[in-house]
């Protein structure tokens, strides 16, 4: 027998113009390519992986019932390999049937687990046709293949905020913007969640200011109370409400538990913006608004000494802050040290004569020196 070295083996010559077609696909030079993968089967009838690539290519041009096609040829020849279905799942989800897509994409997953891909693309369908459940497991399995995947984190937000979960998806929009921090899709809509959700806290705390009103003696009213302003990140007016409902049932170990954990993180809190603030310091130690800041948080932390030092620091370096004379008189006059404390509340109304807390505050050091017209005249002020 003899052998002519010149003719070319009909499956190498198949694999060159299938390789030279996904070069062309690469530059979207794609009806070129779909003639190279044309050409290709031509030479090689039985080679499943190019009805696949040829598939694709249609897809590209949107030419859907080529797609099909060539998908269904692919699907004889490799009946077992997940990109086939993959493939033939996209082509009915261009189309919009999205029960057909849903199956394909369920079998592609069968065959091969690990694709990422496959399992966002399952769940946008089970997305399209309102099965959340199902869409959310899925994007969670999508995360667990692949972390940093910003389109499905926003799409876990649009669900959560569907289902009503403002606190979930405020924080998957978050996630989807730390990997994609110029989404403005998701920058937009994490803005009309927050919105939404701060309205929300609004009226949430309005009823319960107004249910306290009404029942005054109800320690759970307190409690709820609190438990609205803790949602709004208003720890004080938090920590104030539970303290009159523990006065209201001393032995209640839920209000005693809730209280302790305001708290506590009250307390973190302080800490992590003292460290901040420390830190500024050193670079800017003739920034005023840093001191006032650090005497702010010693003040949270009855550290009435250091701050004292630090307002009048900040005084130093600035004594036409009104906000730092208020916060100042208030230290003060918690200090018991009246005659300061009036002073300092003095300057801060001569510096911004519109400040109601600064009359209050004087209203109340009067009220608490016996000088009751006096403070009557502030309390008056301060509401007007």
């Amino acid at each position: 027998m003899i052998y002519n070295f010149c003719q070319a083996n009909p499956v190498d010559q198949a694999k060159k113009l299938n390789t030279k077609g996904l070069e062309l696909a690469r530059k979207n030079r794609i009806n070129e390519a779909i003639e190279k993968f044309n050409h290709s089967l031509e030479v090689n009838p039985r080679d499943g992986e190019t009805y696949v690539h040829l598939a694709n290519a249609y897809l590209q041009i949107s030419n859907l019932n080529a797609a099909e096609v060539a998908c269904q040829q692919a699907k004889l020849l490799l009946p077992d390999t997940a990109e086939v279905y993959a493939t033939m799942s996209q082509i009915f989800h261009r189309r919009g049937e999205l029960e057909a897509a849903k199956k394909e994409y369920e079998q592609a997953i069968r065959f091969d687990s690990n694709v990422a891909e496959y399992h966002y693309h399952l769940a946008n369908v089970y997305h399209s046709l309102g099965q959340f459940e199902a869409a959310k497991k899925k994007y969670l399995e999508t995360l667990n293949l692949s972390p940093k995947s910003p389109l499905v984190y926003h799409n876990l937000g649009e669900i959560y905020y569907m289902e009503g979960k403002l606190d979930q998806a405020i924080e998957a929009y978050q996630k989807s913007l730390s990997y994609s921090n110029n989404d403005q899709n998701t920058k937009k809509r994490l803005n009309e969640v927050i919105l939404e959700k701060q309205d929300q806290i609004g009226k949430e705390i309005l009823r319960n200011q107004l249910a306290v009103v009404h029942d005054s003696d109800n320690a759970q009213k307190y409690r709820d109370l609190a438990l609205s302003y803790y949602q709004a990140r208003q720890l004080e007016e938090a920590i104030e409400s539970l303290q009159v409902a523990l006065h209201i049932e001393p032995n209640s170990e839920q209000i005693r538990h809730d209280l302790a954990n305001v708290l506590q993180q009250k307390k973190d809190a302080l800490e992590r913006v003292l460290t901040d603030r420390l830190g500024r310091i050193e670079l800017e130690p003739q920034n005023p608004e840093y001191h006032h800041d650090l005497g702010l948080i010693y003040f949270n932390q009855d550290n009435l000494t250091e701050g004292e030092k630090h307002f009048r620091l900040a005084l130093e370096l600035n004594s036409n802050l009104s906000i730092v004379w208020l916060s100042l008189g208030k230290l003060l006059k918690k200090a018991k040290k009246i005659t300061a404390a009036r002073q300092a509340l003095q300057r801060c109304i001569h510096l911004d004569p519109s400040s109601s807390d600064a009359y209050q505050n004087l209203g109340f050091l009067e009220k608490t020196d016996n000088n009751f017209d006096l403070a009557v005249h502030y309390f008056l002020k301060a509401k007007s």
